[in-house]
Formats: C-alpha cells, structure tokens, sequence
C-alpha cells in the first residue's frame, strides 16, 4: 500500500523575506530582492547585480558550537528548518520521540573551502583554519548540522543536482514516505551567495547586465532577457504521511500527488526541450494529472535567450499532448527544437486517444477526497521564481586588509591590562561570564573545552595577540594563570 504525502510546515529565508510572511507580502507588492555588490565589481565581475539576503542572527538562538560549524547556507538552511518546524508542530520534545529524516538540496560550500586553503598558504599551518572550516566545507554541511541542530535520526542526505537539488530533495523525500521508508522528511534546498560561489558563471556571460535597474533584471521569457541574477538562501518543506499528519493533529498546507525527473543527456550546459518535457510527462503521470488541471507551473526560468526558450517549447509539448497514454508508451523520441513545422507535426501525430490507468483513477478519487476536508485557499498570489540576494560575506582572520587591521594590542599594555584582555576575548568567544574566569580557576572545565576548542583557542590567540600557539603549549596548561603566563611571556607585556 502507497501513503499519501502531505505538507505541513514550510519555511523560507530570502531576498524577498526572511519569513512566509514576509516573502508573501513582498510578492504581492512587486518587490524585488536584486541590488548592486560593490565587492564584485572590486574582483572583476563583468554583472555585479545579486540578491541581497539578510545575514541571520544566531548568537544565542545556537550555541558557539553549533554555530561554528554553519556555513553560509547553512544559516540560511536552519533559520527556513526552524520556521518550517514551528509550523509543523514539531517541538523539540516530539523530535526526541519521533524519527524525523532529512533530504536537502546543497550545491556547493565554495567560502570555507577557499578561505581555509588562503589561511593554509598564508600562515603555514593548518590549526589556524579553526576547527569549524571542515564542517562547513563539506557539502552534506546542511544535512550533517540541521540533524545534529534538530536531533533528526532518520534518512540523512545530501543532494547534488545544481539548480534542481531542492527539488529533487522534495521528491526523493515523497518516494520515501511513499513507499513507507519514512514518515515524516525535512526537505529543501540551500544556497550560498558569497563572491567565490558563482564567479565562473560571470565569467561565461550567463549574468544579467542591467544595472541601470536592478529591479528589472530578472526577465524570465521576456523578449528583453539578457541572462539570470546570482542569489541564494534556503527554503525548507516538511513533508509528512497522511496518516501521521492526522494522527497528530497538523494542519495539511498541501499534498505532493506525483514526481517526475529526467536528463538533457546531450550537453553539459545547454540546455535541449526532451529532457524538461519528459520529467514533466513522468511527474503528470505519477500523479494521475492532466496537463489542464496544472494552474500553476514554477518554471527554471533562468532570464537566459535560449534556456527560457527551450523551457518555454517544453512546456508548450506537454501541454498540448492533450491524450497522455501509459508511461511506458509515451514516445520519447528526440523532438524538433526549431519551432517549426515538423515540431508541429511530430505533435499533431502523437495526439490520440489517452489511456488512463486504473491507479490514476484511485488517485484523483484520493486527492478529490483530500481537497474536500483540507479545501485549498482561493485568490492566493501567482508566484513567481525568487531571486534572492547577497549579503557580504564573514571572512577568517585572513581578510585581504587583515593584515593591515592587525596590530599587537600587547605592545604597549601593562601584565595586568594585558590578563583582563585575555579575559574578555576568552568570555566572549566561549559565552562564559568574566566572574568564572579566575587565576587558579582550571582552564578546561571553566571553559568547557574539547579538542575541537583547542583548535579555536590557537586562532583566537594569534589573532588577538600575535602569538602561535602549538599543541605542546597546551600540555602543562592548568590553570588560567598557566595560560596568563604563556600569553606574558610570548609578547612584550611584561
């Protein structure tokens, strides 16, 4: 037996809006995400349009652990998971009685690998990378953090397919629970925006040059298109079985009724019409739908000429196939790309009279009886593909002025400034009150740290005080007044 999969939590951080609400209002009010990075035009960039995205603020919504370890999508990922959650009903008590699973969408974590490799090369030692670059480099970043953030212990994984990932997220998490592999998956897509991530795409013209009027330059299948605008962000759906979503109590927000996926096959970046136009004829058919009943298609649309064009043809196939038969006899034989008269033809000869499966029936029988006691909301806004925006990027200590801000505090500071600035630095990067931190205090426990700390702690010396620790340093540290006196000793303090 097949389960049904419903939504029922959703949550978004854009450049339109770092909550449903907020994205909502801003695409009923025309507002656009795009605007201008000086810092791009600094490196090069021929486009310097990008969506602006709000960084989050998670100090003390995550503890310096967790926090550490989230890339920039990473944020993004977890502020969209926790508003999905919240609207879902799933608190932390039901995750800890409950397998919850996660598939998400993650392209890329291009900043921390470049920024760890500059430091590397820079100072001539890997300890000064710092002890969260590894997780944060990793593109199962996503998926490793959110399980470990929201204690998620059921299917774990990462998706890679650029800019389908977090669709394809959605669809693998909808055959589990399907299938009954799962009953409850986060699902969705993350992306970064820093300057590293996309550079290459400026580089092979694929970026909009309309700076004259950011807002207007995304044009998906406007005659005037002139290519897309780089953005990123995170937007997470929960999806559910049925049965558990009544059980519970949640509100239904929507119901996946079919996936359908596919591959141009033929080019590594152009794109062709078949490979769109078959994933589409899969998805209606799983879904027992007709072309018709679709009143809402969210397209790639990336602004490009012949990507929207292409797009545009393949979805005007499918449309037009008005007699859809068995999945397994849909002629998927390579189409006529040019518009022309063949197409037509070719079109016009593979009308015919369509051949239902009986399970299609059920389906529709299903999703009739779905909409009945969960009805779906009239008048609401027709979306449009987001932008979403960029925002500068956290750099190391390897900043490219990081060498001209630095300067030894210690130079001129008396033993006993110099104990209070050690202090301070270790209070506030390990969020521990100041009162704690005593001479014959012991320097471990106070501070809880573990070896990964240990990491941190030689970053945050050589960055505050000019001084390269090592890990023999750290064998005959005790107390805090060991540490004073190693700091002391390596400067001019005393």
């Amino acid at each position: 037996m097949e389960n049904r999969v419903v939504i029922t939590g959703l949550g978004i951080w854009s450049s339109l809006g770092t909550s449903l609400g907020e994205v909502t209002e801003s695409l009923r009010e025309g507002r656009s995400g795009i605007g201008l990075d000086p810092e791009r035009r600094e490196l090069g960039y021929i486009s310097a349009l990008t969506g602006i995205v709000k960084r989050p603020e998670l100090k003390g919504a995550l503890d310096r652990r967790k926090r550490l370890c989230l890339p920039q999508q990473g944020e993004y990922a977890y502020m969209a998971t926790a508003e999905a959650m919240r609207n879902a009903g799933m608190d932390e008590a039901f995750l800890a009685a409950n397998e919850v699973g996660i598939i998400y969408g993650n392209d890329s974590s291009a900043a921390p690998v470049i920024e760890g490799i500059d430091i590397i090369r820079a100072k001539r030692n890997t300890a000064m990378v710092g002890s969260g670059n590894i997780f944060q480099s990793m593109n199962s970043t996503v998926t490793m953090n959110l399980s470990v953030i929201f204690n998620l212990r059921g299917v774990n994984l990462t998706l890679s397919a650029a800019c389908a990932s977090g669709s394809h997220a959605i669809g693998m998490g909808y055959l589990m629970i399907r299938q009954g592999l799962q009953e409850r998956v986060v699902c969705g897509g993350a992306q970064e925006v820093n300057l590293y991530s996309v550079g290459s795409f400026d580089g092979l013209g694929a970026f909009s040059k309309r700076e004259s009027d950011p807002a207007a330059a995304s044009r998906p299948f406007d005659k005037d298109r002139d290519g897309l605008v780089p953005s990123g962000g995170a937007a997470t759906v929960i999806l559910e079985s049925y049965d558990s979503a009544v059980r519970r109590g949640a509100a239904i927000l929507g119901e996946v009724a079919g996936y359908g996926f596919s591959s141009n096959g033929e080019h590594i970046s152009v794109p062709n019409v078949d490979g769109p136009r078959r994933s589409l004829l899969r998805c209606l058919a799983d879904a027992g739908m007709q072309p018709e009943e679709i009143p809402y298609v969210n397209a790639h649309a990336t602004s490009t000429p012949l990507g929207d064009y292409n797009e545009a043809l393949a979805i005007d196939e499918v449309r037009r196939e008005q007699a859809l038969r068995r999945l397994d006899q849909v002629d998927d034989r390579p189409r006529n790309v040019d518009g022309g008269s063949q197409r037509n033809r070719l079109l016009d000869a593979d009308d015919g009279a369509r051949i239902h499966r009986p399970e299609h029936q059920f389906r529709a029988g299903r999703r009739s009886h779905l909409e009945a006691q969960h009805p779906r909301p009239q008048g609401g806004p027709r979306l449009r593909p987001l932008s979403v925006k960029l925002v500068r990027i956290r750099r190391n200590q390897l900043d490219p002025h990081y060498q001209e801000m630095q300067i030894n505090p210690t130079q001129t500071m008396t033993q006993q400034e110099l104990i209070e600035k050690i202090n301070t630095v270790l209070a506030d990067e390990f969020e521990v009150e100041q009162e704690v931190i005593t001479p014959d205090a012991p320097l471990l426990e106070t501070l809880d740290l573990d070896s990964l700390d240990l990491v941190d702690v030689v970053v945050l010396v050589d960055k505050n005080f000019g001084v390269t620790l090592t890990g023999p340093d750290f064998k005959e540290l005790k107390t805090f007044q060991d540490f004073y006196d190693l700091i002391i000793s390596r400067t001019n303090g005393n």
